[in-house]
This record gives C-alpha cells, sequence and structure tokens, in this order.
C-alpha cells in the first residue's frame, strides 16, 4: 500500500513543480509548491471515502513496480520536460524513478490519478477520431477504414471516398462507425484516407450496375482479399474505363448462356470487348462464384487471360 510520493515535473517553459503527497489512515495530504517566477505554495487534504475511496488501489492498477528505472532523452530534445518520482510502499525502500522527454506507457492514467491531489495535472482528453467501415455493395460483406470529421454520418449513408493508388472516386455505403482515441486507432492515421463526402442512393446504384458492372467491381474485391492488389487495381481501372466510354455491361451475362468458357479461351485471340466483359463478370457472378467458379478459373490462369485481352482491346479504343 501506498504511504508516500514525491513527484517533480519541470520544464522550460514552466519552472518546476513539487508535489508531495503523504497518506495517514485514511487521510491524504498533498503539498504543492510551484517555482516560476517566485514560488507559489498550496496544500490540499482529503479522505479516502466516497468518489475518492479507491485511490490507493488505483495507484496499485497504474502497476507502477514495472516501470523502468530511467527513461532517457531517446530523440535528443533540448529543454522540454523532466520529471522525477519518489514513491514509497509501506513495508519497503523507497524507489526513484526519472524520465527526461521520454515517459511510461500509462503516463497519462498517472496525471490523471495524481490529478485529485494535484487537479491542474489532469491531461486534456486525447483527441478522438470517426472511422467509419465503408463498402462498396449492400451484400459486401469487405469494408475498408476512412475517417470523417463529419458527425452528422450515420449507417447506411452513401459516401464518396477516395481508392486505390490513383485515389480514384468510388461511392459506398457506411457499415459501422466506431471512435477511437489517437492512442486506440485500428490503422495508422496518416495512412488512412479520408471521407470526400455525402453520395446518393442514385450515385451509389449507378456505380454497383449498369455502365459499371456490379460484377467486376465483385471480382476485383475477391482479388483484394486475396491481397492480389496488382489485379484488383487493373479490374477496377478497366472498369472505369468502360464507364468512361460508355460502354453497357448491363446485358454480359446473355453472352454467355449455352456456351463454354474453356471453349471461348482457345478462340481468345479473336474474342471482342464485350465478350472479355461478359466472361470475367460471368467468373464471380453470385450462382458461378458459389459452386467455385471464380477458384476454378483462378487456378487456371483464365481471369489473368481474360483481363490482358480485355486491357489490350480497350487501349485500342
Amino acid at each position: 500500500m501506498l504511504k508516500s510520493l514525491k513527484f517533480i515535473l519541470s520544464g522550460y517553459t514552466y519552472g518546476c513543480d513539487t508535489i508531495s503527497v503523504k497518506i495517514s489512515g485514511q487521510t491524504v495530504s498533498a503539498a504543492i509548491e510551484r517555482d516560476f517566477n517566485g514560488k507559489n505554495f498550496e496544500s490540499r487534504t482529503f479522505e479516502l471515502i466516497g468518489d475518492n475511496a479507491d485511490w490507493l488501489e488505483e495507484f496499485d492498477e497504474l502497476d507502477i513496480e514495472d516501470w523502468e528505472d530511467s527513461y532517457d532523452n531517446e530523440h535528443e530534445i533540448l529543454d522540454g520536460t523532466q520529471w522525477e518520482l519518489e514513491y514509497k510502499l509501506e513495508g519497503e525502500e523507497p524507489r526513484e524513478i526519472d524520465g527526461d522527454n521520454n515517459y511510461p506507457e500509462n503516463w497519462r492514467d498517472f496525471l490523471n490519478w495524481l490529478s485529485i491531489a494535484a487537479p491542474y495535472l489532469k491531461p486534456a482528453p486525447e483527441p478522438e477520431y470517426i472511422y467509419c467501415s465503408v463498402a462498396f455493395s449492400h451484400d459486401d460483406l469487405q469494408t475498408w477504414y476512412y475517417i470523417t470529421d463529419d458527425e452528422s454520418i450515420t449507417l447506411g449513408d452513401y459516401v464518396k471516398v477516395p481508392w486505390g493508388r490513383q485515389n480514384k472516386i468510388r461511392i459506398g455505403i457506411i457499415k459501422d462507425i466506431e471512435i477511437f482515441s489517437e492512442s486506440e486507432v485500428p490503422f495508422e492515421l496518416a495512412k488512412t484516407k479520408k471521407i470526400l463526402g455525402i453520395a446518393s442512393r442514385e450515385e451509389f446504384e449507378e456505380e454497383t450496375r449498369g455502365n459499371l458492372s456490379y460484377e467486376l467491381n465483385k471480382l476485383a474485391k475477391h482479388f483484394e482479399w486475396r491481397q492480389n492488389e496488382f489485379i484488383a487495381e487493373r479490374l477496377s481501372d478497366f472498369n472505369y474505363s468502360l464507364k468512361k466510354l460508355g460502354i453497357d455491361g448491363a446485358k454480359y451475362l446473355e453472352m454467355t448462356k449455352g456456351r463454354r468458357l474453356e471453349d471461348a479461351i482457345k478462340n481468345i485471340n479473336n474474342m471482342q470487348l464485350n465478350e472479355c466483359c461478359a466472361w470475367l463478370s460471368w467468373v464471380s457472378w453470385g450462382e458461378n462464384f458459389h459452386a467455385g467458379v471464380f477458384k476454378e478459373c483462378l487456378y487456371k490462369g483464365f481471369i489473368d487471360i481474360l483481363l490482358q485481352r480485355a486491357c489490350a482491346l480497350l487501349a485500342k479504343k
């Protein structure tokens, strides 16, 4: 059990603070000396009852005994902040810890705990970030994290987001919203892209059917799941170009009826763009995908063959 504590915090811009805490029974006495352009003394006393009843147990939960003896200035910061902590547990010798512009992992928790004795130490709340999980179709189980500052965004909203290495604008749907502190974010802040704005349902539906084939988009996602970003982005670029040229992919399955992909591949050099588009879409069409067609075509290399032919034809447009 904690019996006494002395905490010194000093810095170039705010001088030196010394906080001394002693525990006697249920009474905690704190003496605060602030030295900046003259000394200033303050004392506080509180009882370990009510909201403060668990204060000593909370100290134990900080696991300060696991802290290192010294936290050196790893980044060679000039001036900055230096600190010292000396504490004594009942029946044990005092222990000293110090740091120079470097801190234990739960430093904020420690300052928050000590702020009962010295309220000005209470750290400002960590900034919070809104992470949205965005999917590119209603039934898509795969989602991507995006950040937003717009607190009005809700589940089911349609949004514009950058996608891929070229940051092409795509329309997605919000599947989940989570709020994280900076220390808890699920994906590095600097590498997380931001939502660009709200989109309409009509824009979303246009991207998932018609000119920009929903099935081709889904096929690209399957490659993303398999971490084959090269083919995924080629498929995405292919779709983008189809839309730009106004090529209608709505009737793609009609071209494959009564035919076998193996036979079509044998005649790949004579295959036209619409036919390539049709077979690429056929591979990921619902019933075919669940029947294992995608895996079979992936194994045989049919998808890559079709995509190479389609891209070559598209380049001539």
